[in-house]
């Protein structure tokens, strides 16, 4: 173990650009501080707690922690807390002062709060996910937790988009217009004017339709590709739109441009988007895109949306957006570009089989495009569904023999 005790400030700024350069960490020596703090403030904290407040993703925080503990700065006691060398680095050094956190224990800094009357629609919502169909991650799909989706609803209601409003959910993996149709149904909760959900996985949209069939709400579910313009009967006709696009920066312009085709004319109409914590420069490019399309970002909650994915829970920030009188879609023909994280960044990700040791590459233009779809299939060597996530590598790289 290094052992760190640096005599001043200038000592201490070359811990954090240690630990900075040594994960490539796109946010600088500033986000190494920024989760000492938080560690100070709010420790033991578990390392997916600190993603989640702070916007980074898992295996940044996860490859922070380990070079802080390289260094003497972080210990593991039921999560993540400053050794006495880190205490002293961000207490004597940088001038942090103690202090606990402040955020409010009971919604998280949120406002919001799934109180007591809304178990029952939180306890159906949860059924209801656990029976949907898989994931499918070549559409960059992913399970949105109950308690995420439902309070992504109350969202909605508490920024003036839900009750009494015409809702169009422009991909729909979340089961988000569902959570909302549910809350319409409970006693003295709001219900919107209409709510329509576009999706091109027909799994997905035939289990919209059975679910919202079941609980008896409306919900016009269609199957469709958002590479092609919205149904003529669509456009112009919503109060709010809302999305979870692929995380790629065409994914981002497509989706939000198809929303603000659906929106009626005039100012003031509601955009609400889910998107993945970026680093700074590609988030400075995604709210310069947004501005040029007339959206003004009136509030950006990070860690606000949690998604279920191979046992990790990860999170998205939710942008409130508000379009102006200048608001225009920047894609209104046909799109045929690359669209999904796997399209645009082509990375193949090798399974060893736990039986054979037999190792496959899955991914884009392979045999298996998902580890869904391999274990189904089992391993071709010896039948087996068991397998162990490695190395990850680039699509052209991958053009050698597999053994």
């Amino acid at each position: 173990m290094i052992c760190v005790r640096h005599p001043g400030q200038d000592g201490g700024a070359a811990a954090l650009e240690d630990v900075a350069g040594a994960t490539d960490l796109r946010e600088g020596p500033d986000g190494v501080r920024a989760i000492l703090d938080l560690v100070r403030r709010s420790g033991p904290i578990s390392p997916r707690e600190v993603a989640a407040r702070l916007g980074l993703p898992l295996p940044v925080v996860a490859a922070v922690r380990r070079e802080c503990e390289k260094r003497g700065l972080l210990t593991r006691d039921r999560g993540m807390m400053l050794s006495e060398e880190g205490l002293a680095l961000v207490r004597d050094v940088l001038g942090m002062t103690a202090g606990q956190a402040t955020e409010c224990p009971t919604c998280g800094g949120y406002g919001i709060v799934i109180g007591k009357p809304l178990r029952p629609t939180l306890e159906a919502l949860a059924e209801i996910e656990r029976a949907m169909p898989t994931v499918d991650t070549t559409l960059d799909q992913s399970h949105s937790l109950p308690e995420s989706t439902l309070r992504r609803a109350l969202y909605l209601h508490h920024r003036g988009a839900l009750d009494g409003r015409r809702v169009i959910f422009l991909g729909d993996d979340d089961l988000l217009s569902v959570a909302c149709g549910l809350i319409g149904e409970s006693e003295g909760g709001p219900r919107a004017r209409e709510l329509a959900a576009l999706d091109c996985d027909p799994r997905l949209v035939d289990y919209l339709r059975a679910t919202a069939e079941a609980h008896g709400f409306g919900l016009d579910a269609r199957v469709h590709d958002l590479r092609h313009p919205l149904p003529e009967d669509l456009r112009g006709r919503f109060d709010a739109f809302v999305t979870d696009p692929p995380y790629t920066a065409a994914g981002l312009e497509l989706f939000v441009s198809r929303g603000l085709s659906a929106l009626q004319p005039g100012s003031g109409r509601h955009g609400f988007l889910a998107f993945a914590h970026k680093p700074p420069e590609e988030m400075v490019a995604a709210q310069a895109l947004l501005a040029r399309m007339g959206l003004q970002m009136r509030e950006v909650l990070p860690g606000f949306n949690a998604y279920e994915g191979g046992g990790v829970t990860q999170t998205s920030q939710m942008i409130h957006l508000v379009a102006t009188a200048q608001a225009r879609a920047t894609i209104t023909g046909d799109f045929e570009g690359a669209l999904y994280t796997k399209e645009v960044d082509p990375w193949l990700r090798a399974y060893r089989c736990q039986s054979c040791r037999c190792e496959l590459l899955v991914g884009p233009g392979r045999e298996f495009v998902t580890i869904e779809v391999l274990k189904a299939a089992g391993c071709p060597e010896c039948g087996g569904t068991r397998f162990r996530r490695g190395r990850q590598v680039r699509a052209p790289e991958a053009e050698k023999p597999q053994t």
